[in-house]
This record gives structure tokens, C-alpha cells and sequence, in this order.
């Protein structure tokens, strides 16, 4: 009876000691708080959050520098409660919370002290430099659409946090800017030193085709995402690379026409997709408009070099990188002589060109003509340029670098621009092709002068040969490169359940490993649900590990497909010791890089 007693003080005690805190919690000064009802405390929750949100919202909606009106006020505070509500999906689920009464009256309250508002807005203000970054890398590469969409994303962040008009970000060169000035000039400034040309073009009856050469600062882009004013609406998307691009017009828009009008895609609403908290800021705040975009290109036959953007004129060269190219080559083993090379290359561009695809059977292996076919499926291939071509000796291989051509998709908004790679054999045959890197990827691996000739060519081969694979859907060549013992893992974030607290959820990286036969069968499943895939490497970083031949290759990869894409970091732990088989022993990927800023490398393995 005594232990009975002294159980119900301690229950009564601790009772009146919790409805003294929530009602101590409403009634300081010091909180905002929520509280709500529901039949489950889930539903008791989100009302909670929703009305902490809306709080937090009067807290700080004097801070938000939103465009007002004498009319508007509260379609204003509209405003700040949708985008303070955009923080709910990550931070404002980690405020403090107390279940007042449980299911089937559920009971909740959340709360937060005011001096601790600021933290939650941290971790954006985080990613906002964090895109600054990015988009920093991207135009050192001539990565120009990487670079504006990046800058453009942390602008659109910006807009979403409070302290907009405080956050500085501080340059390479140590320069500190005030990013709500910074970041929209930044933008401007890149557009203004874009140029677009027309290289060449050929007017037929109903069907006219404009070749186009992109330059930021006179150099070739390396990635440029356009869409073209067809007279009735703008096309799908195109991303130029290597600085070379095309519009095409048919039927009655093929003639007659005196300019075109070209939009730099800046958006990238579809890319943010793969980011939930930047896609969700972005469906509460407008776009942002920008007529520095839009570019006019004359195409009288007088002025093929004039270029109108805006009020900016400009015209460039409209010579091929050819040069630079031979220039970026020259440590390597060149063949002077690619004439025999070139006669071969001819008739099947020619077979391309005419859509009569058989036609170019004879000059390849049969190996090289099933790849041959594969890539002419990939999407409605089309020549867009036949530069200069360099020829470079691997093994007993040759390798005649590079024609520019065109994919498009049926089911899809997108085409790319992908250098092709022709490989010949000791018999002058076609035996191989594959999709080049791109000039700033190569140059990363052929200035290092350390490693020896083979190893440096035979790694740009493997890379062009990785990102083609998957693109052309060769499972065989894939099982070929990894070992039998490869260590695989992949990674995703998920949200779930706290341990501490089952009502409260954490976003943590879940990562998943697979041997090498369940990471094949698991591709063969992906290769037949998608039209096609395509893969891009943004940055690269290649460090020798401490045995003879053995890389490891680190790259900031974007994946597209048909139907689903993403953005993260893959590592490759490569043995280079036969030349003519790479093997990969450890392939990891993941989404993001750690707390501290790394990702896995050759010294973790």
C-alpha cells in the first residue's frame, strides 16, 4: 500500500510538473509555440507545426523584404507564412515538442525560443554559399549553364530567408559581396559575356538548319542549355557543348526568316526537382525574370557573325577549338597522319547524315557495328559539325577524336550535345566508339605530367567509356570493368523516425551495398524502364593510390534519364596495371558531401 501511495505522488507530481511547463511555455515571452488537436498525434502534430509555423512567421515576416503594396498587406503575410512553411520539411521538425494529451484526443504542442528563430534559417544560408561555389567551379570549366543555374538557385534561396539583405558571400580572391546585390549582377554578368553565332547553315525548300557556335569570353562553351523561338513557341531544351549548338526550322518557318531568337535556360525547374527543399522554395516564389536571356541572332547572309543581345552586340571567331585541342595533346602520342582515318570516318558520317545507317557496315568490326547500332538508337543521332580531327595511339588502337553530334528523344524535352570518339583497330576499322570527355575533364588528367603516358591515356578511355556505357545500355562492358570481389554502395537520404523520439523525424544518408552480381541485375532492371540515360561530369579530381596503377577517380556526376535524375559524387578505386581491361575494385556514390565537406576517396580504402 505504502509503494502504491508513493506511485501516485510521483505520477501527480510529474503531472502537475508537465501542465506547469506547457502553460509556463505559452505564457514566457521568451517561446512561440503551436499547439494542436487530432485523432492521431500525427495529425495533432502537423496542426501544431502549422501553427508554430505561422508564428514563427509573424516573428520575422518585418525582416522579409518582399515587394508591398498599400493593398497587400496580407497577401504579404501569405507570403512569408509560404515560405516560412518551406523550412517545415527539415528544421522546424527538429523544434521541441511535448504530447499535452495522447490518441484518441491527441494533444501537441511545439515550441521554440525566439533567440534560437535564427538557427533554423542557418543551413539554407549554408546552401546558398554553397551553390555560389558550385556555380564558381562551373564557369571556370565554361560550364556556363551550370554556373547561371547555380547562381540563380542561390538567389532564389536567398529570396526565401530572412536575413536576405545581410548574408555576404566572400569570392576566390577573397572578396566579400552582398549577395542580394551580388548574386543578380553576377548573373547579368555572365549572359553579357556570352556570344552566339552562326557558324553555317543550309536552307532547303521546307527545312532550314542554323549551326551554331556558343563562346563565353571567346572561349568554346562546354555546357550551354538554350531553347530557340520556333514563330509559334519555344522549343525544347538543347544543351550545346563544346561550344557548338543548332536550330532548325521546318516547313513554312524554313524560308523568310530574319532573325532568331534564342532564351538561355536559367530555371532548371526540372533539375531542382532532385533537391526537395530547393524545389519547394521555388513553387513559393516567383521566377525571377531576366532579359539579359534572351539573345537575337540576324540571319541575313551579310551578317552570319552578327549576334544582338538585348542592347549587348558582339561577334567572336567562328574557328573550331580544333587548335586548342591539338594544343591540349601535346604531351600525348599523336599520329600525324589520320588521312586513312578520316576516309574511313567520311562515308559513315555521310550514312548518318542520310539516315541510310546500313550503309556504313563495311568499315566496322562486328563488334564495332553492334556499338555503331546502339548509338545511332540512342536518339536520332544528327551531325552538327566535322572539325578537325586529332588522332592519338593507344595500345595498338587509334583513336580519331572527335565529331560533334545531336540526340533527341521522342518522349523527352531534352537533347544533349556528345562529342563522338572513334576507335580503329590495326585493320583501319571502326571497332569502338564512345562519348568524349569534355576539354576541361581531359586537361585535368593529361597535364599530369607524374603519371606515365599509358595511364593517363588509358584513364581518359575508361572515363569515355564508363559515361558511354551506361548511356548505350552495354551491360556486358559494365560487368567486364568491375571485379568480382567489387565493393559497390550507394547512397540516398531518407526521412525517418527519430530514436530518441518516435513523433520527430531526422533526414539521415542511408546507404545501400551490393556485390557485384546484384549491382548487375539491379541495372538491368533500370537500363529497360528508361528511353535513354545520360551521364555528365561536372568536376573530376584523380589521385594516384600507393600501389603501382591503382587511381582513385573522384567526380561530380549529374544523372539523367527518362524518368528520374539526380546529382551527387562518384568515387572509383581503379587497377590501370592492364591497360587493356581496367578494373574497378570500389565504387561508392553519394548524394552529398559529408559534414566536413569530403566524400570517399582512395584514402579510406
Amino acid at each position: 500500500m505504502k509503494h502504491k501511495i508513493l506511485f501516485i505522488a510521483f505520477v501527480l507530481c510529474v503531472s502537475g510538473t508537465f501542465a506547469q511547463s506547457v502553460d509556463d511555455i505559452k505564457n514566457n515571452r521568451m517561446y512561440l509555440w503551436g499547439e494542436g488537436n487530432g485523432v492521431t498525434l500525427n495529425e495533432a502534430d502537423k496542426n501544431a507545426l502549422s501553427m508554430l509555423i505561422n508564428q514563427i512567421s509573424v516573428d520575422v515576416e518585418s525582416k522579409f523584404e518582399l515587394e508591398k503594396t498599400e493593398n497587400d498587406a496580407g497577401q504579404i503575410s501569405e507570403q512569408v507564412i509560404s515560405i516560412v512553411n518551406t523550412y517545415s520539411s527539415a528544421s522546424l521538425h527538429n523544434t521541441e515538442r511535448i504530447v499535452v494529451n495522447q490518441e484518441p484526443a491527441a494533444k501537441v504542442l511545439r515550441y521554440i525560443k525566439r533567440t534560437d528563430v535564427s538557427k533554423i534559417f542557418k543551413n539554407r544560408e549554408l546552401k546558398i554559399k554553397e551553390f555560389c561555389d558550385y556555380a564558381h567551379h562551373a564557369l571556370e570549366e565554361v560550364r556556363i549553364s551550370d554556373a547561371i543555374k547555380y547562381y540563380y538557385w542561390a538567389h532564389v534561396l536567398l529570396r526565401s530567408h530572412p536575413d536576405q539583405s545581410k548574408i555576404t558571400y566572400m569570392d576566390n580572391m577573397g572578396k566579400e559581396h552582398l549577395l542580394c546585390i551580388w548574386l543578380p549582377r553576377r548573373i547579368k554578368q555572365i549572359l553579357s559575356g556570352i556570344d552566339i553565332n552562326i557558324k553555317n547553315k543550309e536552307v532547303q525548300k521546307d527545312h532550314a538548319v542554323y549551326k551554331l557556335y556558343i563562346t563565353y569570353k571567346d572561349k568554346p562553351v562546354e555546357k550551354f542549355v538554350y531553347q530557340y523561338w520556333t514563330g509559334q513557341d519555344y522549343t525544347n531544351l538543347i544543351e550545346a557543348s563544346d561550344g557548338l549548338g543548332i536550330a532548325e526550322f521546318f516547313g513554312k518557318d524554313a524560308k523568310g526568316m530574319e532573325k532568331i531568337q534564342i532564351k538561355t535556360e536559367y530555371i532548371f525547374k526540372n533539375e531542382s526537382l532532385y533537391d526537395k527543399e530547393l524545389n519547394t522554395v521555388m513553387e513559393k516564389i516567383p521566377d525571377i525574370p531576366i532579359k539579359e536571356a534572351y539573345f537575337n541572332l540576324n540571319l541575313a547572309s551579310t551578317t552570319e557573325q552578327e549576334t544582338t543581345h538585348d542592347e549587348h552586340d558582339g561577334s567572336v571567331t567562328t574557328n573550331t577549338s580544333s587548335q586548342d585541342k591539338k594544343e591540349s595533346c601535346t604531351k600525348m602520342s599523336l599520329v600525324n597522319d589520320i588521312s586513312g582515318y578520316t576516309e574511313v570516318i567520311e562515308p559513315v558520317m555521310d550514312a548518318i547524315a542520310s539516315q541510310q545507317y546500313t550503309a556504313a557496315k563495311p568499315y566496322f568490326t562486328a563488334r564495332g557495328y553492334e556499338i555503331y547500332e546502339k548509338l545511332i538508337k540512342y536518339g536520332n543521332a544528327k551531325i552538327l559539325d566535322q572539325p578537325e580531327l586529332t588522332g592519338m595511339k593507344k595500345d595498338n588502337k587509334i583513336i580519331i577524336r572527335a565529331i560533334p553530334m545531336l540526340f533527341s528523344f521522342k518522349t523527352n524535352n531534352r537533347k544533349f550535345v556528345e562529342n563522338v570518339v572513334f576507335h580503329f583497330d590495326d585493320n583501319n576499322k571502326i571497332c569502338d566508339l564512345s562519348f568524349s570527355l569534355s576539354e576541361t575533364a581531359l586537361n585535368d588528367v593529361l597535364k599530369k605530367d607524374q603519371w606515365r603516358e599509358t595511364d593517363r591515356m588509358t584513364i581518359i578511355d575508361f572515363l569515355e567509356h564508363y559515361k558511354t556505357a551506361y548511356a548505350l545500355e552495354r551491360i556486358e562492358y559494365i560487368e567486364s570493368i568491375f571485379s568480382d570481389d567489387a565493393l559497390i554502395i550507394t547512397g540516398a537520404y531518407k526521412t525517418v523516425p527519430s530514436l530518441e523520439n518516435p513523433y520527430k523525424n531526422n533526414k539521415i544518408l542511408q546507404y545501400n551495398r551490393y556485390n557485384k552480381q546484384e549491382y548487375i541485375n539491379r541495372l538491368k532492371v533500370l537500363f529497360n524502364s528508361k528511353e535513354y540515360i545520360n551521364l555528365q561530369f561536372e568536376k573530376s579530381d584523380i589521385r594516384a593510390g600507393d600501389k603501382d596503377h591503382v587511381y582513385g577517380i573522384q567526380i561530380k556526376q549529374n544523372y539523367y534519364s527518362s524518368n528520374y535524375g539526380d546529382k551527387g559524387y562518384l568515387f572509383l578505386m581503379v587497377d590501370l596495371q592492364d591497360t587493356s581491361k581496367p578494373t574497378i575494385h570500389v565504387r561508392t556514390w553519394q548524394p552529398n558531401k559529408d559534414e566536413k565537406g569530403n566524400i570517399y576517396g582512395i584514402e579510406d580504402f
